[in-house]
């Protein structure tokens, strides 16, 4: 037996125990039987603690274990864009071929025998260092694939192609300190490692998610991060796929982690149905689903693989947007793994890393200096509280991280009133960062939203007067404040997603908030 070889000789769920891999390390992919990867996820002595992306039935003491001596990496090139992948990257359509069971078999994670059309954008003797574009492919009509050099590589260009290739084939030659390094169409990078940038820097720009109450008054910046915070039946999964449709990013990856299986294939329907001004919502779209019935080992790794994919794409200087749905799914699934190990729990049985695990998740947003630009990398996470319980360490450890928190409230929820943000528990750092670009759309942008959340906040007591002693008993000035409360509710912040009105401008936000204010100004001195 090899020094890469080993042995089963424990297994627990999802976990098995391996003896003999020498010098084994953290995080190095394994092959179990052949066609099962496996992940060291700790060394104990002379053995290892594998967590297995898939089944262990079937099984036993003594099947060989193979060390590959490399991380999880997924592999980044042409062909991902339109495509849905599990949570290690297999493409999920082969297994449909198959039929209507997923099995252990492993696919190539990219096409490797289909030709693209590669254009060179650079000439020999030019100078490149990582995150370069050698060149570019055209995915579909409408996604233009910008070829990267490697990050950590530097050199000259020694002879670059023009032509049709497959992935495998060479399109670049290098010459760099170490010799000639080869370049293709594709590379792998581990999905647990950053990839490297030159520097963070702050657009103040907002993303564009097409919903009135979000836009105008919890701002989500390019580059920021945002979470949805909602009980059963609030709305978060129809909210999070009306971003997935709508938002203004170039590039939008849906992690469906943890979640039914007739919710992701709906979605799937809906974005390759669905046109944009005449182009298909799929030309731009990366579909990463794990079900809840899928791999939970495999559902931990898809965030991962998600986030690695978008800064690939941030690289390339696209905006890019990832949706999760939902880090509460990801976090039982830490929850669960930490239990095998028999590792300390902290509050309701999670692990005390899970802070440190979402806090990291969330910090690879940001928007980044580019040679010639920035990319950005904008991440909306859903989280699922039990029985809506806020103060849960799933959200509170979510809510931590980010700009901007969206609570959604299901008493509004069950009177129909979607989205149901709640006005009083949601919150954006990154109002004063977006102000100055809504003030070029109105100069008084800011001061029509502040007043609208003057009113709204005057309401609120109004109401709890309006239950003791009824409507009629009002102040006149108090029955106003009522009149226009209800109208910025119900011709504002209502907004109902499977009707003409499930995308708003902000040109037509900010014209419709004026009129309302105008009527309430005008109305005030009658």
């Amino acid at each position: 037996m090899g020094r890469c070889m080993g042995k089963i000789v424990g297994i627990k769920g999802e976990i098995i125990k391996v003896s003999g891999i020498k010098k084994p390390r953290i995080y190095d992919t394994v092959i179990i039987k052949e066609n099962i990867l496996g992940e060291i996820i700790r060394i104990v002595g002379n053995d290892v603690i594998i967590q297995v992306f898939g089944a262990t039935e079937g099984l036993s003491i003594g099947d060989e274990v193979k060390s590959l001596n490399k991380p999880l990496t997924v592999e980044l090139g042409p062909g991902i864009v339109g495509n849905v992948f599990d949570g290690i990257q297999n493409p999920l359509h082969y297994y449909a071929k198959e039929g209507i069971f997923i099995t252990q078999r492993m696919f190539e994670k990219l096409d490797k025998k289909r030709r693209w059309e590669f254009v060179p954008l650079l000439k020999k003797g030019e100078k490149v260092e990582g995150n370069d574009k050698i060149g570019f492919v055209f995915e579909n009509e409408n996604f233009k694939h910008f070829i990267l050099v490697p990050p950590n590589i530097k050199g000259k260009v020694k002879e670059i192609y023009e032509g049709k290739f497959t992935l495998e084939d060479v399109v670049c030659f290098l010459e760099t300190k170490n010799g000639e390094v080869s370049l293709f169409m594709y590379h792998e990078w581990p999905i647990r490692e950053p990839r490297p940038f030159k520097n963070k820097v702050n657009i103040k720009k907002p993303i564009i998610t097409g919903q009135r109450v979000i836009d105008t008054f919890f701002p989500i910046e390019l580059g920021g991060s945002a979470c949805i915070a909602g009980g059963f039946g609030s709305g978060k999964t129809v909210l999070q796929q009306s971003f997935t449709k709508w938002v203004n990013a170039d590039v939008k990856i849906f992690l469906g982690c943890g979640e039914r299986g007739n919710e992701m294939a709906d979605l799937y329907s809906t974005i390759t149905a669905l046109k944009v001004r005449g182009r298909s919502i799929i030309n731009n779209c990366v579909l990463i689903i794990n079900t809840s019935n899928m791999s939970m080992i495999a559902r931990e790794a898809g965030v991962y693989t998600a986030i690695t994919i978008g800064e690939y794409f941030r690289d390339m200087g696209y905006n890019v947007m990832v949706m999760a749905d939902s880090l509460s799914r990801w976090a039982e699934a830490l929850r669960e793994v930490s239990g095998i190990l028999e590792e300390l729990p902290a509050e309701e049985g999670y692990p005390p890393y899970l802070t440190t695990r979402i806090s990291e998740f969330l910090e690879r947003s940001g928007a980044v200096e580019l040679k010639n630009g920035f990319g950005s990398l904008t991440i909306i996470a859903s989280v699922s509280p039990p029985a809506g319980d806020f103060s849960e360490p799933v959200t509170q450890a979510t809510v931590k991280a980010v700009g901007t928190g969206l609570f959604l409230n299901s008493e509004l929820a069950y009177r129909r009133f979607y989205p149901a943000i709640d006005l009083d528990l949601s919150f954006s750092n990154y109002f004063d960062d977006v102000k100055e670009w809504y003030k070029r759309i109105r100069k008084d942008w800011d001061a029509i939203v502040e007043e609208a959340k003057r009113i709204l906040e005057i309401d609120k007591e109004i109401e709890l007067l309006k239950s003791a002693i009824g409507f009629e008993a009002l102040s006149p000035e108090q029955k106003l404040y009522s009149l226009i409360a209800r109208i910025i509710k119900d011709g504002f912040l209502r907004q109902n997603a499977f009707s003409s009105d499930y995308y708003c401008k902000p040109e037509k936000s900010a014209k419709i908030l004026s009129i309302i204010i105008k009527f309430y100004e005008r109305s005030k001195s009658l």
